[in-house]
């Protein structure tokens, strides 16, 4: 089919975001996550979020519609120059004719000239053909993510309200240290300041130190971290914060906690008992440039 059919390959620099807002919604329609609700503000925010690179990015044409968009920031992020892919879609007409791997190759050349040492990326784990295709370009595996859900009228009220009280992003970077696991790209530091005056910030505190903490994005209803100090877990901070979280929301808003370290059990834990369900699982894949 590919060879019937003249496709162009660019960056995305200069493209008006409502094209590749209308490419990404025609492309992720049939997802099995839907994107309608990721309005082209919401993107464009996610993007920006992300460290979007429009000259590193690439979108492929044909004719005068675009129809396939691979959206890729670049930001230094534990020690590294790295890249990640923030969104990839293809129009579903257009499928099939290796469109994909056109684009990743491009955006290869440009990262590799810029410097930039790996690729990072996350897929449902469901996808398979995505799997492969990855696999095949020489991303590998590197964990497991699962996002879990509750709405906030469902999540039952647990752990030490009295203690939980607003904070700002100063308070939670202070227990970045603490963390069991290194934070997806989407929930990085760098992630959470760019977002910063956007976000929801919550403190559990024991004799007026900071010992827990959460973010949470009200514009996503994602949470975005959820940490304990090490030497208080297991006492009911976390799920006090949770709990705090949910009252101050309106009964439907589904909370979603992403990119959960699936070798993290003991936060898995803490949601399951708020009342959190698990939605899906993702692999986060590198590619070493």
């Amino acid at each position: 089919m590919s060879g019937s059919r003249r496709y162009r390959v660019t960056t995305l620099a200069g493209v008006p975001f409502a094209t590749i807002h209308a490419c990404f919604s025609a492309a992720f329609a049939d997802y099995a996550v839907k994107a309608v609700a990721m309005t082209e503000a919401l993107l464009l925010r996610r993007a920006n979020k992300n460290a979007w690179a429009p000259e590193l990015s690439a979108g492929i044409w044909f004719e005068d519609q675009l129809v396939a968009v691979s959206l890729t920031g670049v930001d230094r992020e534990g020690g590294e120059q790295r890249a990640y892919d923030i969104c990839t879609g293809i129009v579903p007409d257009h499928r099939g004719c290796g469109l994909a791997g056109q684009m990743l190759a491009a955006m290869l050349e440009g990262l590799r000239a810029e410097g930039v040492e790996a690729m990072q990326l996350e897929v449902l784990q469901q996808n398979r053909a995505g799997i492969r295709a990855y696999e095949k370009a020489g991303f590998q595996r590197t964990r497991g993510l699962v996002v879990c859900a509750a709405a906030a009228g469902e999540a039952k009220r647990l752990g030490r309200h009295d203690a939980v009280r607003k904070m700002d992003a100063a308070s939670l970077f202070q227990l970045s240290d603490q963390l069991a696991f290194e934070p997806s790209f989407e929930q990085r530091d760098q992630a959470i300041r760019t977002l910063s005056d956007e976000l929801v910030y919550l403190g559990a505190f024991a004799n007026e130190q900071c010992v827990a903490a959460l973010a949470y994005d009200p514009q996503t209803d994602w949470l975005m971290r959820l940490v304990t100090h090490r030497n208080h877990r297991r006492q009911g901070y976390a799920a006090g914060l949770l709990s705090a979280l949910a009252q101050s929301l309106p009964a439907e808003t589904m909370i979603r906690a992403v990119n959960i370290d699936d070798r993290d059990l003991a936060t898995q834990a803490v949601l399951q008992r708020q009342g959190f369900e698990e939605a899906i699982r993702q692999w986060e894949m590198r590619l070493e440039l």
